[in-house]
């Protein structure tokens, strides 16, 4: 287990080669960790906002944070040690609830009305999470937007937004009664997103269609983040990681017990770049879990 030295608590983290990169709240600082030694130190910040909703990694190895409350992205450079600040993603958001990053964009879902930005696609649910696959990137969304808003629909729905065009290419509901998919992530050609329903759906993008489906547990926030390593999916709700069989679609256990208390709704899970490991939260601990 490794103790991070500042922050409350986490909810977001990013792996570039045997390091990995954990945003933290209050303060909002970004902490580096070696995997190989355990240790952990502090790299950057995102003054002035307190918050680190969510990270990536660039494929260059640079990690992009977005921020609370005044919607901004910030770039660590761990190269030279710099930061870059992008400012506010759109004028007035004061979330960026998800991030992803490809060699030449970056991709922000925003506040109380989802944007990729850039983007001029028309106003839409809040973007939950971004799953960029040239030349398109899967969005899925929640109906709730940022605090005090009215739902604009009734119920979740992934979308494609092709990156040639900037335009949203179709959006659709895959679980009747979901009002949030959580996570999103595409693996051979598949789609497999966690609905606040407790279904984990496997979706066609060529067909539109879901194609099989299988129960997995939630967070008390009725949420679940997934991974994709080296072909294998898993999933965790912050107490229990689980592994998905995509040939069967089923899960197993690998390991459960971590209670992981974490501020905010999404469980944390992230990957080892040579897919051997996981890291996640027991309690307010750091752990690698060898698979």
């Amino acid at each position: 287990m490794t103790e991070l030295p500042t922050g409350e608590g986490t909810w977001a983290a990013a792996a570039v080669g045997t390091d990995l990169y954990v945003g933290t709240y209050t303060p909002g600082d970004i902490h580096k960790v070696d995997t190989r030694t355990g240790t952990a130190t502090k790299v950057a910040d995102v003054k002035p906002d307190p918050f680190i909703w969510c990270l990536d990694a660039a494929p260059d190895g640079k990690i992009y944070a977005g921020t609370y409350p005044r919607g901004r992205v910030v770039e660590y450079d761990p190269a030279t040690g710099q930061t870059r600040d992008f400012g506010q993603v759109v004028p007035g958001e004061q979330y960026v609830r998800s991030i992803a990053v490809d060699e030449t964009t970056i991709y922000a879902g925003v506040g109380a009305k989802a944007h990729l930005s850039p983007s001029t696609g028309p106003p839409a649910p809040s973007a939950r999470s971004c799953r960029p696959n040239w030349p398109t990137a899967y969005v899925a969304s929640e109906i709730a937007g940022g605090l005090g808003t009215t739902p604009v629909e009734k119920e979740a729905q992934p979308a494609a937004f092709d990156l040639r065009t900037k335009r949203v290419r179709w959006s659709l509901v895959p679980v009747q009664g979901a009002t949030s998919i959580s996570d999103l992530v595409a693996r051979r050609g598949k789609l497999y997103g966690v609905a606040d329903t407790g279904v984990l759906f496997e979706f066609d993008p060529w067909r539109r269609k879901v194609t099989r489906i299988v129960q997995v547990p939630l967070s008390a926030a009725r949420s679940g983040t997934l991974v994709e390593t080296h072909g294998r999916l898993y999933g965790t709700d912050g107490r229990t990681i689980y592994r998905l069989d995509p040939s069967a679609m089923t899960i197993s256990t690998v390991v459960d017990g971590l209670d992981a208390q974490a501020y905010g709704t999404q469980p944390l899970l992230a990957a080892a770049p040579d897919g051997r490991a996981l890291y996640a939260l027991r309690a307010r601990n750091l752990v690698r879990v060898t698979l």
